[in-house]
């Protein structure tokens, strides 16, 4: 990792990390994640949440030996951002795009060869109380001051299918740092490129993409569940 400031700017740090980094997840193992560009900067440290950006092009994702499977095998780029924001909020916005995973997405029906696009913008009450040595005591302490989370806009894209999401009502935390609330989500399906000659019918092994409608996700427990079922673990926010 390499990371530098200027003397006249010792708030203000970027670094980049040429050969990769190693992430660690407690119980399933560590990845190691390689790209043609990874590179941060933090500033703001006064602010709550401090300026933070993160960005990755070209990533490949691969779980050390005994490591259990990671979502991802690639995406062709990733960004992430915290930001300070008026009347004590903040914000936290992802943004993953040619996403490759391992398998499609639950419920998209998307097809296992096709790309993964995925945009998050979350706004954060109480912001003030954003305070600790580490994102993970932050987290902790802006949950107990009863900070909540806001899906401003989010989406989730695969193939034809896009599912826009929204958040009735603010979200909260767990003490797991996972969120806890519920979101809907709006399915669309993108029209064929062209249409196809009667006789060509489409193999058997193609998934068929799901109608469009509104679907709802709950997160509980520290389970994302869709109609009551269980279907990932939720996001976790710190």
């Amino acid at each position: 990792l390499r990371s530098e400031s200027f003397v006249y700017a010792l708030g203000h740090w970027v670094a980049e990390a040429p050969d990769g980094v190693t992430i660690t997840r407690p119980g399933a193992g560590a990845v190691r994640v390689r790209a043609e560009v990874l590179h941060a900067s933090l500033a703001g440290l006064s602010e709550h949440p401090p300026r933070f950006s993160l960005e990755g092009q070209g990533l490949t994702f691969t779980p050390e030996a005994g490591a259990r499977p990671f979502p991802l095998a690639s995406a062709q780029g990733l960004q992430f951002h915290l930001r300070q924001g008026p009347d004590d909020e903040g914000g936290l916005f992802v943004s993953l795009t040619g996403g490759r995973p391992l398998s499609p997405p639950p419920g998209l029906g998307g097809d296992p060869q096709g790309g993964l696009d995925f945009n998050l913008e979350l706004i954060l009450s109480k912001a003030h109380a954003l305070v600790g040595p580490d994102w993970s005591t932050a987290g902790r302490a802006w949950s107990a001051a009863g900070g909540t989370a806001r899906l401003r806009r989010g989406s989730i894209s695969s193939g034809r299918t896009t599912v826009t999401l929204s958040s009735p009502q603010p979200m909260t935390t767990g003490t797991d740092g996972r969120l806890r609330g519920a979101l809907q989500g709006d399915l669309s399906l993108t029209p064929p490129a062209g249409t196809a000659p009667a006789a060509a019918a489409p193999p058997a092994a193609t998934p068929a993409p799901p109608l469009p409608g509104r679907v709802g996700c709950e997160f509980r427990g520290g389970r994302a569940l869709v109609g009551g079922r269980p279907i990932a673990t939720a996001p976790r926010l710190y």
